[in-house]
């Protein structure tokens, strides 16, 4: 049967075109769902859904035929398209058992009199314009490293025995999870919608609460309502965004679940002095988070906070027959069916039903008919461009409107969309206005909600790096915003979504000091140089980057994203501090070698302002001068100077993907030593540098071309494909093999203590211990081993490595203040006989070992580690003796006179 957490029959994800909505149909069989027994039945004609083994339908969808629709539009498209791939299955239900016997046909049947699905629109929001790093899948597939503590109708992932594992999110997996536990009971036929490029947070950790939909069902009054979600907000955040009045404003302390009211106002983008300026009843409240109670008080205005609209908004099943009805009438040309029969009537196709729709819908979008115009192009003008907060909310009644006065409302609300009597859609903004008017707008206000959003560069690259700090003492990075309080917004907020350093990483060659700080995801770094550095504040994701011989500086507050270098030669890559360093597959043409653009940007550069402060992170004016660049070199002559903007700015190389024998493969990015030397030479004049003439020889683009030609299908493979496990296998095998055949190499376990030193002392052990388990049983094999075969001096080897390997572990963790095992220590380490050291006192050790590590206490494995040295002071001296007779001393005993040769000899 349907998993009791997801109360949703169909969940839509939008993307921002066809070419992304099928870019990210793994990853939402890999992050959205339990797909473990998926099959694609033929009632499922749509190529973009999937049925999850709960019987969930999942929708992988984009607004039809190219046309942008607006966030509004968008809603009854993906409505339109649930309903009808559910009435699809409704029709010929697939037969499949689930776990319980049942088969799914005899489910759905069950469903099939409970009306239109409940559907769940999760909208992937705009361009990532002033976030570029997310401009290919969109900012609601950011991925995101966390924790997942357990598994839910919208988290597949296998979960360890403890629980606990770490993984690579997004916000759209987040989304789905967190509005499933919170939408538990909402009644059969309602609409959600949402938007997947924020992240939300609703529950504190003593809270479990959902929404009280008891009083509505039955209620047809109730079930006419629509209500958003708001959360609360500090001021600055809550200007930038949607507000909501309210009469009166819960109390965390309320045992019951939130409930619906009415809403007495709508603000949209209200400045901050506006906010404080609305009384009876007042839109600000103060935040007194030690009693977890809000009071209307503005006189500490740090602390003022507002209800913010989270992009939330549920219709109730007759407040979305409005919708179903506006899909198949008034506003079908929002729909696919709608534009296809539309432009059917057009072009005079008088086939009738099934055989009319199949003879458009094969019509490609590009393709022209006698009419002279694409489906295309077609859906461009056709189309009625609603958004949904705008347009549809600002429709409804709250406290503060009134129907009394509806003409002049309507004539208002057409003059400020600038329709009058001329315009073609005069009738649909009429009927618009006239039906969504009857509807009452309410809100359901969580007070232990909180609201981030991913903007722009920064933003991510911040909350990245200081929301999985936590609570700890970091190191003091230059923010762009540097505030305490939103550093502690940050924290609080990475802490309730359980976001992470690492996921998917293998990290060897980069001192731990710096790197600790930064945060890396989905990711192989390798560098055998003492040069390499990772900066403090830096990300790194989706990016393989196998340079064992190459230095790789990676600045302060750098992101990097997608890099693809194996490459055994030498070189030396310098990714200057600040700087957003991003590289994308190209669409392949005419059968051409495979290409990249390399997104390149300084992370705090505005992208849409005008004029350009700022490029590369450096102050722009200062750039054209010192490199001799004129503006003709970064615009095309056809752009204005009051609109050239970084969007639209061709800066961006287009790199070939090349190979040497012997030295692997890379993509060369010596064109970045111009940017480089912009930094480290100060005021030298760069004209003749070689990068620079590197870099003005490469065809390139900008951000505003960017996503029309590149591979998103592509770029989804190579974020599945980083091989971070194997790296972990293949570097335990090397050490195994360094131990067994007596190779006078270093055994390097800095992988290990990467993850380890980059994980929160709250998550350290339940993050790290998997890693360390699997390092330590690789040490166990070879001791065993050594031991049968009497290879002693292998087995003295392993135990010094295991004790190096502990102490470094414990001098990591020695922030922990628990009270250490020892005197249990010493009983357990004591009934090890060393005399008779065999395969039983071993297994002793080891039994002794996992009791040490069970507490991850610093001072129990600093006690152990002094077992492990007497064990190899063991093995050392039976090497010597060749018998067992022998008087044991612990391997760094002082002796009285010193015997240099004996000290030598052992």
């Amino acid at each position: 049967m349907k998993a009791a957490m997801c109360p949703f029959d169909v969940i839509v994800i939008t993307s921002p075109d066809l070419e992304s909505s099928h870019a990210v149909r793994d990853l939402i069989k890999s992050s959205c769902g339990d797909f473990s027994s998926l099959i694609q039945d033929e009632t499922l004609r749509n190529e973009n859904a999937m049925l999850a083994s709960d019987g969930t339908i999942f929708i992988s969808s984009c607004d039809p035929y190219g046309a942008r629709m607006g966030s509004g539009g968008g809603t009854i498209a993906a409505m339109a398209e649930a309903d009808e791939v559910y009435s699809q299955l409704m029709a010929v239900p697939p037969h499949r058992c689930n776990g319980d016997g049942i088969t799914i046909n005899e489910q759905y049947k069950e469903q099939m009199t409970g009306g239109p699905p409940t559907v769940l629109i999760c909208h992937a929001g705009g361009e990532s314009s002033r976030c570029p790093t997310q401009i290919t899948l969109g900012k609601a597939w950011t991925s995101l490293p966390v924790i997942q503590r357990e598994l839910s109708c919208a988290n597949g992932a296998n979960v360890s025995k403890t629980g606990i594992v770490t993984d690579v999110s997004n916000p759209t997996s987040l989304l789905i999870s967190a509005l499933s536990e919170i939408f538990v009971g909402v009644p059969k036929g309602s609409v959600v919608v949402a938007a997947s490029d924020v992240l939300l947070s609703f529950h504190s950790s003593s809270t479990s609460k959902t929404i009280d939909f008891q009083n509505i069902a039955g209620d047809e009054e109730g079930l006419k309502k629509v209500f958003g979600l708001a959360v609360p907000a500090p001021l600055e955040t809550a200007k930038n965004h949607g507000v909501f009045v309210l009469e009166k404003s819960p109390s965390t302390s309320e045992s019951k679940n939130w409930g619906i009211q009415y809403t007495s106002k709508v603000l949209q983008k209200p400045p901050v002095n506006e906010m404080k300026a609305i009384k009876n009843p007042p839109c600000v409240f103060h935040h007194f988070a030690k009693t977890q109670e809000y009071e209307s008080d503005a006189n500490n205005s740090e602390d003022l906070m507002a209800w913010i609209d989270t992009g939330v908004v549920t219709f109730l099943p007759h407040a979305a027959k409005v919708l179903r009805e506006s899909a198949l009438i008034q506003l079908r040309c929002c729909t696919s069916r709608g534009l296809e029969d539309m432009y059917s009537e057009r072009n005079n196709f008088v086939e009738l039903g099934i055989e009319k729709r199949q003879k458009v819908s094969h019509l490609e979008s590009h393709e022209q008919t006698v009419s002279g115009q694409s489906l295309g192009e077609f859906a461009q003008t056709a189309t009625l461009k609603i958004d949904l907060y705008s347009d549809m909310l600002q429709a409804m009644q709250t406290g503060s409107t009134s129907l009394n006065h509806f003409d002049s409302s309507l004539r208002r609300y057409l003059e400020k969309r600038c329709v009058d009597d001329a315009s073609e859609n005069k009738a649909q903004w009429q009927w618009l206005f006239s039906e969504f008017s009857k509807l009452k707008l309410f809100t359901c206000a969580i007070p232990t909600g909180s609201f981030f959003h991913l903007g722009t560069t920064w933003e991510l690259a911040d909350f990245l790096t200081i929301g999985a700090s936590h609570f700890e003492e970091v190191p003091e990075i230059a923010l762009r915003n540097d505030t305490s309080s939103h550093k502690q917004r940050m924290r609080s907020f990475g802490n309730s979504i359980g976001l992470v350093r690492r996921s998917g990483t293998f990290i060897s060659g980069f001192p731990t000091e710096t790197s600790r700080y930064s945060t890396a995801l989905n990711s192989v770094l390798v560098s055998k140089s003492t040069g390499s550095a990772i900066g403090e504040g830096s990300v790194i994701e989706h990016s393989f980057m196998n340079c064992p011989n190459s230095t790789i500086e990676i600045g302060e507050r750098c992101l990097l994203s997608g890099i693809r270098m194996n490459f055994n030669g030498c070189s030396s890559i310098h990714i200057p501090s600040g700087l957003c360093l991003q590289m994308l597959p190209l669409k392949k043409s005419n059968g051409k070698k495979k290409s990249y653009i390399c997104i390149c940007l300084g992370v705090d550069d505005p992208i849409k302002d005008v004029p350009v402060k700022t490029i590369f992170g450096m102050d722009f004016q200062c750039v054209l001068q010192r490199s001799g660049l004129t503006e003709s070199d970064i615009w095309d002559e056809i752009i204005p100077s009051s609109r050239r903007m970084l969007w639209n700015a061709k800066i961006h190389p287009i790199l070939h993907h090349s190979s040497s024998k012997g030295d692997g493969s890379h993509v060369d990015l010596t064109y970045l030593n111009w940017i480089h030397e912009l930094y480290t030479q100060n005021d030298i004049d760069l004209k003749s540098s070689s990068g620079l003439k590197h870099w003005k020889s490469l065809r390139k683009l900008s951000i505003s071309e960017i996503r029309e030609n590149v591979d998103a299908s592509a770029e989804a493979l190579h974020r599945r494909s980083i091989p971070s496990g194997k790296f972990v296998e293949s570097r335990l095998s090397e050490i195994s093999e360094i131990l067994m055949n007596r190779k006078h190499e270093p055994c390097n376990f800095d992988f290990v203590f990467d993850l380890v030193s980059s994980s929160s002392s709250e998550n350290m052990s339940s993050i790290s211990r998997p890693l360390v388990s699997q390092s330590l049983r690789t040490l166990d094999s070879v001791a065993f081993k050594a031991i049968k075969e009497k290879s002693y001096d292998i087995a003295g080897r392993v135990f010094m490595t295991m004790s190096l390997m502990l102490s470094d572990l414990a001098t990591i963790i020695c922030i922990d203040k628990k009270q250490s095992n020892k005197n249990e220590l010493l009983k357990l380490s004591s009934d090890i006989n060393m005399e008779s050291f065999d395969l039983s006192t071993l297994e002793l050790i080891v039994s002794v070992r996992k009791k040490v590590l069970i507490s991850y206490n610093a001072q129990s494995i600093f006690c152990f580690c002094e077992v492990l040295e007497t064990a190899s002071s063991a093995m050392t001296k039976r090497c010597i003796s060749a018998n067992k007779d022998f008087c044991l001393v612990h391997s760094y005993s002082d002796s009285k006179p010193t015997i240099l040769g004996e000290t030598v000899l052992v």
